[in-house]
């Protein structure tokens, strides 16, 4: 399954109380197509969900795994802190 973002694996168990219950969540997503780490709110979700966008998840070591096992829902992209300087 081809993904549209990647996720640190990290952050989605420090986040798991949050999987499935529509709670946003602020955390790094980078998108496949651009390349970049932006913050964004996101509702995560275990599985296929309508509206929702696959997602691959990277380990310590930068390594993909478990793509398409969780499906996000982006609510905002967060401007970056960078954009400032």
């Amino acid at each position: 399954m081809e993904v549209k973002y990647f996720l640190y694996g990290d952050e989605v168990k420090k986040n798991s109380h949050v999987i499935g219950t529509k709670k946003a969540v602020k955390m790094e997503i980078m998108d496949q197509r651009e390349k970049v780490w932006q913050d964004a709110e996101v509702m995560i979700f275990e599985g296929e969900t309508k509206d929702a966008e696959a997602v691959g998840l990277l380990g310590p070591f930068g390594e993909p795994y478990g793509a398409g096992k969780y499906f996000v829902k982006i609510v905002k992209i967060l401007p970056s802190v960078l954009a400032d300087e």
